[in-house]
C-alpha cells in the first residue's frame, strides 16, 4: 500500500552566515540552509543517497512557503496557485547544490514583501531572534511499505 506525505526539517538559523543584499533595489536576507542529508530516515522513511542526488537540483528556483500548502486538506506544491496565496511570504530556494553528503541552498526573502503578511513578519522575527524555522524539502513523496528488519526504516 502507499501512501503520499510532505517532508519537513526543521534546522537552526547560523546568524553568522545571513546576508542583507539589495537585488534590483529591493532589500533582501539571503539565509543559508541545509537539509536532507543522505539516507536520512525522517518520519520512519529512508531516502537514499542517490535518490537525492538525482533531484535536489529541483529545488533551485522555487518559491519557500510558510508552511505546507494545502487546498481542501490535501497538500499541494509551493508553485499550486491557491497554494500560493495561503503559504506565499516573499520567500524562495537558490543557489542549490549537494556538499559532503547534504543540500545546501539559500533562502531568499524580500523583506518588503514579508512584511505585508503576519506569516511573513514571524519569519523577519524568528531570524532577528535566531529562532528555528522549518524548511520542506519540497518533496511530496509517495510510499511504498517496506519494513528494513534491521532498523525499522521503509524505503
Amino acid at each position: 500500500m502507499s501512501k503520499e506525505i510532505r517532508v519537513n526539517v526543521r534546522t537552526l538559523v547560523n546568524a553568522s552566515k545571513i546576508r542583507h543584499e539589495k537585488r534590483d533595489g529591493r532589500d533582501v536576507i539571503i539565509v543559508p540552509s541545509a537539509t536532507l542529508p543522505d539516507n536520512v530516515v525522517m518520519n520512519g522513511i529512508r531516502y537514499p543517497a542517490d535518490v537525492i542526488a538525482s533531484s535536489f537540483h529541483t529545488l533551485d528556483g522555487t518559491p519557500a512557503p510558510l508552511g505546507h500548502p494545502k487546498v481542501n486538506g490535501k497538500f499541494v506544491s509551493a508553485r499550486d496557485p491557491q497554494g500560493m496565496v495561503r503559504t506565499f511570504v516573499g520567500a524562495w530556494n537558490e543557489n542549490v547544490r549537494r556538499e559532503n553528503g547534504r543540500v545546501l541552498l539559500d533562502k531568499v526573502i524580500d523583506v518588503e514583501f514579508a512584511g505585508q503578511s503576519e506569516g511573513g513578519k514571524a519569519v523577519l522575527n524568528a531570524i532577528e531572534k535566531q529562532e528555528p524555522i522549518s524548511t520542506s524539502t519540497g518533496l511530496l513523496a509517495t510510499v511504498k511499505a517496506v519494513t528494513n528488519a534491521t532498523d525499522g526504516a521503509k524505503f
